[in-house]
């Protein structure tokens, strides 16, 4: 069976050194949610069920929060009913509960393994930026500055990943992780399904003439960067001290760096210049789901080069295709009108090659991982049973 190899043979050797670390400092969490983790697990999952699936079918809830906003607000102007709303907020919390049952059936299975890990925290990548897009559709966020909020909410959950690349544990703080993210999402969505997206498009008040939404919108972009800004904070002191488990020079922790600013620098030029913003009015969600699986697959390949104590990699092949959709656009905005092709040629073009290379790492690392750990992803032995 072919696929293509993404770890090399030092990469699987040093699976052998693999151990989870992590904590959930969730306030939620600890006060009770665990205990209702605990008992669904013990008591509605059967002993069969492999993990996997129950992160599967957490992902899969949220891309259907987004199908049914996609649904109802094709363009993210139109007003999404009371009822897929509340349906939205059910499946976030339905989300919510695979991603901390999963966990708690590999130990209860004896099924945890490398692909797990990889397989929870690949489809937090995807849920990430799904979840973004679903809230700026039912406020109806004006588009242009929404895309810089969510391109600016995408980079702390990065950042994390590589702050757990030295430090060997991801925590999760009390009020920043993301347990309470989603509490937060879900207030969100109920409060304006009893309000209404008009709420949001109201100025602050008779003296400050700004709508509430985008007083909120550059709020969240703050606060983002605010955490990016701990993340990095928190590696610099590790590498300073010594205590990075990577054993990193200040230099190279850096130079690491250059991923993230790479998608981030990309993703601007492509979605916020001013030729694109006709195409990106009438397609939204096609530029957003742009985003989504390229951010899915760079995070993804950070966390198999954790797992596996590999070197992160400064630059991946996606890139090409994305510079180039990113060139087209700055060129069209200097000239001011299309060349070559149309923008909408390009935004479709760029969006095939960033589903097929997040389908086909997919289906490769999966099978690798497989294949040399002698397990299966979606089936469990017969003797856990």
């Amino acid at each position: 069976m072919w696929y293509y190899r993404y770890i090399g043979e030092v990469g699987l050797d040093n699976l052998k050194r693999y151990r989870y670390r992590g904590a959930d400092l969730s306030i939620s969490a600890r006060l009770f949610l665990t205990r209702f983790w605990t008992w669904t697990t013990f008591t509605l999952v059967p002993m069969w069920l492999a993990p996997n699936v129950i992160t599967l079918f957490g992902g899969c809830c949220v891309a259907t929060c987004v199908a049914l906003c996609a649904y109802f607000s094709p363009t993210m102007t139109e007003k999404v009913p009371a009822a897929a709303i509340a349906a939205c907020a059910v499946l976030i919390y339905t989300y919510q509960l695979a991603d901390n049952v999963d966990g708690k059936q590999a130990k209860r299975t004896g099924a945890g393994s490398p692909l797990g890990e990889l397989f929870d925290h690949g489809v937090d990548s995807l849920v990430m930026g799904m979840m973004g897009v679903m809230l700026l559709a039912v406020v109806n966020a004006p588009l242009p500055l929404a895309v810089a909020g969510f391109i600016s909410s995408l980079i702390p959950f990065w950042l994390a990943h590589w702050e757990e690349y030295h430090a060997g544990e991801l925590i999760m703080g009390a009020f920043t992780g993301p347990t309470e993210m989603q509490h937060m999402f879900v207030f969100g969505l109920i409060f304006t399904m009893i309000v209404g997206p008009e709420f949001w498009a109201a100025p602050m008040s008779q003296s400050i003439d700004i709508p509430r939404l985008h007083f909120g919108l550059v709020f969240v972009i703050s606060i983002c960067l605010l955490i990016s800004g701990i993340s990095v904070f928190n590696v610099i002191v590790m590498v300073n001290n010594g205590k990075a488990e990577s054993k990193a020079t200040m230099g190279k922790a850096f130079s690491q760096l250059c991923s993230i600013i790479v998608f981030v620098t990309l993703s601007c030029i492509f979605t916020l210049l001013p030729s694109v913003t006709p195409t990106l009015h009438s397609h939204p969600y096609a530029y957003f789901l742009t985003l989504i699986a390229i951010f899915g697959y760079i995070t993804q390949r950070l966390i198999v080069q954790r797992i596996c104590h590999e070197e992160i990699r400064h630059f991946y092949g996606i890139y090409i295709p994305f510079a180039i959709a990113a060139t087209h656009t700055a060129i069209s905005s200097l000239l001011g009108h299309e060349v070559f092709v149309s923008n909408s040629t390009v935004m479709w073009t760029i969006l095939t090659f960033s589903l097929l290379q997040e389908l086909v790492f997919c289906y490769s690392i999966i099978n690798q991982l497989t294949t040399h750990l002698k397990i299966r992803a979606f089936i469990l032995p017969q003797k856990r049973l």
